[in-house]
């Protein structure tokens, strides 16, 4: 009876060995989408690069690129000395992006410079900078967000300063997946194809696009 016990004992003992060595290797294997992989490649990494993630389905997409974004950029009239003062009494300079207008108080003899310093000292979401030429200093702003709901608009009461110059407009990417047309403020896309993120890089361009599955394994499952 004993050696019946000790028999039966031993089969528990294996059988809950068993099933936490099981529970270990569940725990291991985690979620489908742990244990799936997906690669992506791009016939022309100079246009578009792809990024997957377990949620990828596989296929073969062609991307064509008509634009990518732009955050737009602006320059303003020339003066020939940078530290000369714009004015000599108070000014405003009025930074519009959307609904939002930013209106920044220049204080009189306020140079170029001082300018551009107000403007990366307040909550306009734009860069500003001094460009010069060789003969003349500009107020270079570039947004900071691409997209044509980024556009800006200037205004000062006297400061002369233009900002009419826009080099590069804030524009949106288009571009195309198997022939469905898609446009996005950015130039990366992750809401277009589960799983994946499309990074456009080249405009007027086209490339075709792999997505597949690859089998991981976790551990010694």
């Amino acid at each position: 009876e004993n050696r019946d016990l000790q028999s039966k004992s031993s089969i528990i003992d294996s059988l809950s060995s068993s099933l936490s060595d099981l529970s270990t290797k569940a725990d291991a294997l985690g979620t489908i989408s742990d244990f799936l992989s997906y690669t992506g490649s791009s016939s022309n990494d100079s246009a578009v690069e792809i990024t997957t993630s377990g949620d990828s389905i596989p296929g073969s997409y062609e991307v064509s690129i008509t634009d990518i974004a732009y955050a737009q950029r602006t320059y303003s009239n020339g003066v020939a000395d940078k530290d000369a003062a714009l004015s000599v009494a108070d000014q405003t300079f009025d930074i519009t992006i959307g609904a939002t207008t930013t209106s920044l108080t220049v204080a009189a003899n306020s140079t170029l410079q001082d300018v551009a310093d107000a403007i990366n000292s307040s909550e306009a979401d734009v860069t500003a900078g001094i460009f010069y030429d060789g003969s003349n200093y500009y107020l270079q702003v570039v947004g900071d967000e691409t997209g044509a709901a980024s556009a800006i608009t200037f205004a000062d009461s006297g400061l002369g300063l233009g900002m009419t110059n826009t080099v590069q407009a804030a524009q949106d990417a288009t571009f195309t997946v198997d022939g469905f047309a898609v446009t996005s403020a950015t130039n990366t896309v992750s809401d277009v194809l589960p799983g994946t993120t499309i990074e456009l890089k080249a405009a007027t361009t086209s490339a075709d696009v792999s997505l597949a599955r690859r089998w991981a394994s976790r551990g010694n499952v």
